[in-house]
């Protein structure tokens, strides 16, 4: 042992995507000019993907991206009801 770590020991990073922006619900709530427990309410409707470090909750874009997309197939539909 040279003091090198083993490779088996060093965690793998697939299927992470790094440098990925991460928002606040405060951030997203005033970019779409809404409040931010309807940005709550879209995270739990949408079952959004999101990180939580004790009370802190970060949205990453790609959240962020889908929670648009679904928004606008769900006010589509909505409009289909009418």
């Amino acid at each position: 042992m040279d003091g090198q770590p083993e490779a088996a020991s060093i965690p793998s990073l697939k299927g992470i995507r790094i440098m990925e922006k991460l928002f606040t619900k405060k951030q997203l709530a005033e970019m779409l000019q809404i409040s931010i427990r309807t940005v709550d309410r879209r995270i739990e409707s949408l079952n959004l993907p999101v990180f939580k470090v004790g009370r802190l909750v970060r949205i990453p874009e790609s959240s962020f991206q889908l929670m648009m997309k679904l928004s606008n197939v769900n006010h589509l539909n909505d409009k289909d009801n009418e």
